[in-house]
């Protein structure tokens, strides 16, 4: 596991409370980890399914835009590792990797930097879950 039966009771239990809220899930780990855990995803992609969730995860030492089918409202997710100044943290090529999520009415904006140049971005439709 992941998470334990605790964690995603007391996630799943915070979500439900705001079921019109936009969630932020912050991971250490991406959310693709997740599928190597079948407890764990189906508990995730349940979750996500119902409610605006957007996984903000790190540790792959590069910046990289996702969403995953769920059955109902997507999953999506932001990944910046801004841990990772070069591909293999001390080596490599320089990264120097941050995020900014903008959180607005009825938009969520998205931008991943690569050294201060935009290199990847996405407006999500708070209504529809959808990318605009």
């Amino acid at each position: 596991h992941l998470l334990g039966v605790a964690q995603r009771a007391q996630l799943g239990a915070a979500v439900a409370a705001a079921p019109n809220a936009l969630h932020l899930l912050a991971s250490g780990s991406i959310v693709a980890d997740y599928k190597r855990y079948p407890s764990d995803w189906l508990w995730l992609t349940q979750l996500a399914s119902r409610q605006r969730v957007l996984a903000l995860s790190g540790d792959i030492h590069r910046n990289e835009l996702d969403a995953f089918y769920t059955g109902g409202w997507p999953l999506h997710e932001a990944t910046s590792s801004g841990a990772a100044v070069k591909d293999a943290v001390v080596v490599g090529q320089a990264r120097q990797n941050f995020g900014l999520l903008d959180v607005q009415a009825a938009e969520v904006g998205i931008q991943l930097f690569e050294k201060g140049v935009c290199k990847q971005q996405r407006r999500l439709s708070r209504q529809t879950w959808l990318p605009v």
